[in-house]
């Protein structure tokens, strides 16, 4: 992590190792919880084949704890959104067993629970997340039929969701999705290919 000094990093910088653990795939994340402290997804593409999270302990992520999503086990990259607690929530998939949204528990993600996605028929890979003022996650999501999805949660827990496909054919041809929303709560999609 390079932790910036000043508004143009253009000196003050740190460097932060925080994990040895080699190699890494390209699928790492940052997101800022309170008081700007950062947390951040990536993933080990070798064995174990996992994500980890480390959840810095100060604004300068001087100091924070390496954690793995527990009950996941073996997983796709995930991706990274934090809730108006701080508590930070992911998009990923087991190889075996659940998979959908993983929610912390708490803000440095010392446990956590998964659920499956509440839309049958999600992917393992290329999924990503962004949560609402109001706490409801929203996914884009690919599906196994080869469509494009916004899967927009109706509760906080994403116990139901409405579902709404387009880009159909393109399970193959889709590398990665990331997800914004606009301050009138419509989602943007940028799809890679």
């Amino acid at each position: 992590v390079v932790v910036c000094g000043n508004a143009t990093c253009t000196s003050g910088n740190a460097v932060r190792l925080i994990d040895s653990a080699q190699p890494f795939s390209a699928f790492s994340q940052i997101a800022l919880r309170a008081a700007n402290v950062p947390i951040v997804a990536y993933y080990l593409n070798s064995s174990p084949y996992v994500t980890r999270l480390y959840a810095c302990a100060n604004e300068s992520c001087s100091t924070g704890t390496v954690r793995e999503p527990s009950g996941v086990g073996q997983s796709t990259p995930a991706s990274l959104a934090v809730r108006p607690n701080g508590a930070a929530v992911l998009a990923l998939r087991a190889f075996s067993g659940p998979g959908g949204l993983y929610d912390c528990n708490d803000s440095s993600c010392s446990s956590g629970s998964v659920r499956d996605y509440p839309t049958s028929g999600v992917t393992r890979w290329k999924n990503a997340v962004t949560v609402r003022p109001d706490n409801r996650p929203v996914i884009a999501a690919l599906l196994n039929s080869g469509s494009q999805a916004v899967i927009s949660c109706n509760d906080a827990g994403c116990a139901t969701a409405t579902t709404t496909t387009f880009s159909s054919g393109v399970f193959n041809t889709l590398h990665s999705q990331a997800i914004a929303l606009r301050p009138n709560g419509r989602p943007l999609v940028l799809s890679t290919f």
